[in-house]
């Protein structure tokens, strides 16, 4: 992302693969009206003009195509979006992208024409992380930088339910979000994994707070250690 104000459009690059490449990319839409999960298969989309209601799932490409796409030069296709604030961080969901603004958190359509999708309004994003395994999108976000973490099916269906494709689909019936732990004034955060267990350490002005993943009944993270009273 380049050249982002409140006053300008910014323009966001992406690499585009060649059409035999995008045979194997699938729309957002489609994407999850299959109810695909990542690296559950791919959408066979052999040209722009498909509709999302006819893609296909290629659950296992030929080695031969693959092949050929290494040997093929990468497209680029560049999009254009005008936003209303400052783009202050991205991360990759699939195939596509999420924006976070002083504003808001949105989603780029990198598989289609590049719409934009308005998930979360009037609240600033400061950094996040997508983690696909565990459903979880985590954030620093809010004037008091919380750390909070959105589920992921809960913003699709956001997003079904904008597409007016929400027949059939299980609803969504716990809270959306849910804030890690009482803290503020979060600064950064990593995503460490230490024997097969994710932590989650989180920096703050004085101090380091580190959480560890907890899988079902708990799905969440939870408190493991506190190193206070730091000093740089």
């Amino acid at each position: 992302v380049s050249g982002c104000s409140n006053s300008c459009a910014s323009k966001i690059s992406i690499h585009q693969q060649p059409f035999s490449a995008r045979d194997r990319e699938k729309s957002f839409v489609g994407f999850f009206e299959t109810g695909a999960l990542a690296g559950a298969g791919t959408v066979n989309r052999p040209g722009r003009a498909q509709d999302a209601s006819q893609v296909q799932v290629n659950v296992n490409p030929s080695s031969q195509s693959g092949a050929q796409i290494e040997s093929d030069a990468p497209e680029i296709r560049k999009y254009k979006k005008k936003f209303s604030g400052e783009i202050l961080c991205a991360a990759l969901w699939g195939v596509n992208l999420l924006i976070g603004t002083d504003g808001g958190l949105m989603l780029l359509d990198r598989s289609g024409q590049g719409k934009v999708y308005q998930l979360i309004n009037r609240r600033r994003f400061e950094q996040m992380t997508v983690l696909e395994g565990q459903n979880i999108l985590i954030t620093i976000s809010g004037r008091k930088r919380r750390i909070r973490v959105y589920y992921l099916s809960w913003l699709k269906q956001k997003i079904l339910r904008t597409e007016g494709s929400t027949s059939g689909a299980p609803a969504e019936k716990r809270n959306g979000w849910v804030n890690v732990g009482d803290l503020q004034g979060a600064i950064h955060f990593k995503i460490v994994r230490y024997e097969r267990i994710k932590f989650l350490v989180v920096g703050l002005e004085s101090s380091i707070e580190i959480y560890a993943w907890a899988p079902k009944p708990y799905h969440k993270f939870m408190s493991f250690k506190v190193c206070s009273h730091l000093s740089i």
